[in-house]
């Protein structure tokens, strides 16, 4: 299932809303509005983090292409096998995700924190290199928590396509209702849509995340609305924020 809500800030009160009373998993990017949720929660009830190696990965990333560092190029290197553990697993049954995970995914994981710790020793604690390092420190368990349950995935990557659409269209919306009124048809409309990627992953037909991307751009025809936009001269319409949770 699939469920758009609409804000018009980033503020923490708005995941505080939408998620009051939540208890169970909560698979998310590194927005720390999650984490003081989750904290305050710990006397309340259960609420568990489950991170995304992506938005890990991306800080490593930066410093692999711009040639600095050694450690962040094979520490993308290592990663690279857990994104092939997943391509085998996609679309099968939990129970199978989370043993192929224990027996594959886990050994790499292991053997990167001792790589971490002994790096962050020799170099500048303001560096990139050791921000990156400690931001994986700090999201530990989140970022392992995958491995121990096959429902989850190990990145956000699926909510960040799912939203992509409807948050670059919410840039041309002059006001809040284009923004909040798209938004509840598009939770609707986007359930069969996300069933069908479902199936086509266990039949093994799964398109590309980056293919995906490019058909969701094409089919949106942002191009034509921005260039009307542009035509009107009705100026720059207020840029909307909008978060899914």
């Amino acid at each position: 299932m699939v469920a758009y809500r609409f804000e018009d800030s980033r503020g923490g009160e708005s995941v505080e809303r939408h998620l009051a009373g939540y208890t169970g998993l909560l698979q998310v990017d590194g927005w720390g509005a999650y984490n003081r949720l989750a904290d305050a929660r710990s006397a309340g009830g259960p609420l568990a983090l489950a991170a995304c190696w992506v938005h890990l990965r991306r800080n490593f990333y930066e410093l692999h292409v711009s040639g600095v560092s050694a450690v962040a190029s094979e520490t993308v290197e290592r990663m690279a096998g857990l994104w092939a553990v997943e391509e085998e697993i996609r679309g099968q049954h939990p129970d199978f995700r989370r043993a192929t995970r224990q027996e594959q995914s886990a050994a790499i994981i292991a053997e990167l924190w001792p790589f971490w710790e002994k790096e962050l020793g020799r170099i500048s604690g303001k560096s990139k290199l050791a921000e990156a390092i400690r931001y994986a420190r700090s999201r530990r368990e989140a970022l392992e928590r995958f491995l121990h349950d096959g429902r989850l995935d190990i990145d956000s990557n699926a909510v960040e396509r799912a939203i992509r659409r409807q948050t670059i269209s919410g840039s041309f919306c002059p006001c809040w209702a284009g923004g909040r009124d798209p938004l509840s048809l598009a939770s609707v409309f986007r359930v069969p849509s996300s069933l069908r990627v479902q199936r086509r992953a266990r039949a093994g037909t799964h398109r590309s995340p980056r293919r995906c991307a490019r058909q969701c751009h094409h089919r949106s025809g942002l191009g034509d609305r921005s260039g009307r936009l542009r035509r009107d001269g009705a100026g720059s319409p207020k840029r909307i924020a909008g978060r899914a949770a």
